[in-house]
């Protein structure tokens, strides 16, 4: 692999270069994939393609880059699984880079090495909403965690609970572990770099060769794996809901509200009751779950109908629109991927592994820890202060340097 090194002033995002308010004038930001092209921090070529890594453009904690595989003929990678094998290792490498030289730094807490995936769904809180495959590195330090929002807040919160996971957690883990993770866990290869450990009601798996696992070329191939596992079995289960699309294949008829279309209700309950049929390791509680889930999806527009006779004129917030929508799944599937090393008392850090699909959540999957707090949402009053660019420039120089190294 080879590197060039970009320009780097204080802020080396084109849309962060003449900002003076946290968000632009006009509301609007460039394209996620055009700005890092232009404003790199570095570049590695790779097969077929290069790593692009930048800062995110409103960054909320002093150690935060994103890590993006571009195919060099500019189409679109919105899914691991379109991004050659050669680019992908290439990419987790690069983020394991980058997560090596925020844990250098002592005062680093926490880092985590993720990405969303989310295709379909509107994401209005997203800033640069389009579908580009991009990984989140980032380090916490113990001043980020006292000012992000802990899981026991989370927990406290509805409006935060349904952002955070999936509200059939239980259900839906049962799905992954037999449509999906079921697939992988007996190979040699996975066994060699995950171990499964139990976390709640989640499934976490300890990364048996800690932070070298970001340097293992079976890693790329695994997590192309799970995606494409993922899709089967979110399609086997979108089949009991939603209106096959007779023109093409793999897709569904979209109503009006931009949503898939639900097939009738009769429909839905002999699809399901065939589901079940063919899923025999599902528990009876599971069951009765699936067909009360089949008999009372509703539309967005049957669920605005009766929030609105209930306000009377009073117009309907976004949150109280998805929200009440509890027996709708997503248009498409969406998962979050969160690698999180944490350090110990001892110095030492441990890595942990989570794959979070989202079927059932009113809103788009958002990305959380899997380490001790929650770090999709900073209070609103701890925006990093300008000054703080500085200090982040001289670290982005430092890391563009390893970067140069270690390629």
């Amino acid at each position: 692999m080879s590197l060039e090194t970009g320009r780097s002033p204080i802020v080396t995002s084109v849309a962060r270069a003449s900002l003076t308010e946290l968000y632009p004038p006009d509301g609007r930001l460039p394209s996620l994939i055009d700005d890092a092209r232009e404003a790199a921090l570095v570049r590695i070529a790779s097969d077929k393609g290069e790593v692009l890594v930048k800062p995110p453009v409103f960054p909320y904690v002093r150690h935060h880059m994103l890590v993006i595989p571009d195919l060099s003929t500019h189409e679109p990678t919105d899914t691991p699984f379109v991004v050659p094998d050669g680019l992908l290792f290439s990419t987790l490498h690069t983020a394991g880079v980058v997560a090596a030289h925020y844990l250098d730094n002592s005062d680093v807490r926490e880092v985590t090495v993720g990405w969303n995936h989310s295709k379909f769904e509107d994401k209005k809180h997203v800033a640069t909403q389009q579908n580009t495959l991009h990984i989140h590195v980032i380090g916490y330090t113990a001043e980020d965690q006292a000012h992000t929002i802990s899981q026991d807040e989370v927990n406290r919160r509805p409006e935060l609970k349904m952002k955070e996971r999936e509200p059939k957690a239980a259900l839906i883990k049962t799905i992954l572990e037999n449509k999906v993770m079921s697939r992988f866990k007996e190979w040699p290869t996975f066994k060699h770099l995950f171990n499964e450990v139990r976390d709640g009601d989640r499934v976490t798996y300890e990364l048996n060769q800690g932070i070298d696992t970001f340097n293992h070329p079976s890693l790329a191939m695994i997590m192309k794996r799970i995606h494409v596992a993922s899709q089967i079995a979110y399609e086997e289960l979108a089949d009991c809901f939603f209106t096959p699309d007779q023109e093409e294949p793999y897709s569904y008829v979209e109503s009006d509200d931009g949503r898939y279309a639900l097939r009738s209700v009769d429909e839905r309950k002999a699809a399901m009751e065939e589901y079940i049929i063919t899923n025999d390791w599902l528990s009876d509680g599971h069951k009765k779950e699936l067909m009360m889930l089949a008999r009372h999806a509703r539309s967005m527009e049957e669920v605005n109908a009766i929030l609105q006779k209930r306000k009377g004129n009073e117009p309907l917030t976004d949150d109280e629109q998805y929200g009440q929508n509890k027996y709708m799944a997503l248009k498409g599937l969406a998962y979050a991927t969160v690698f999180t090393g944490m350090r110990q008392d001892d110095g030492s850090v441990s890595w942990i592994f989570g794959f979070d699909p989202v079927v059932f959540a009113p809103r788009d999957v958002v990305q959380a820890s899997r380490g001790t707090f929650a770090h999709f949402e900073r209070k609103g009053d701890r925006v990093l202060p300008l000054y703080a660019y500085e200090e982040m420039r001289e670290d982005e120089e430092r890391l563009a340097d390893r970067l140069q190294q270690s390629s």
